[in-house]
């Protein structure tokens, strides 16, 4: 078993799926509420951070270039939360599909 599989098999990957699911709900509640003030933004580009971080350690790739490429547009202050619509869709779709992938195994 190659080492990302085996830390899929401790308890912090269980923690991570718990988190990555709060995050996504969050994500959500955030583009339904509409332009976030800066602190919000701030704290999502940090906790876009964290899932990419905790997302490789796991082999989750995919939602941990999602996350990163998010977590950047975010810090370039460019980027509205409108104008990334279709990326937080398509990370909030990578996102769940792992939780209930993953979830189903537990």
């Amino acid at each position: 078993m190659d080492t990302k599989n085996a830390f899929r098999q401790t308890n912090a990957f269980g923690v991570f799926l718990t988190e990555l699911r709060s995050h996504v709900e969050w994500v959500q509640e955030l583009r339904e509420r509409g332009i976030p003030d800066q602190a919000e933004y701030s704290l999502l580009q940090q906790q876009f951070h964290k899932v990419h971080g905790s997302a490789g350690l796991f082999g989750l790739n995919a939602v941990g270039e999602l996350a990163y490429s998010l977590e950047k547009a975010l810090g370039s202050g460019v980027a509205t939360i409108d104008e990334l619509s279709d990326d937080f869709r398509l990370f909030e779709q990578a996102a769940l599909q792992i939780v209930q992938r993953e979830g189903a195994k537990e």
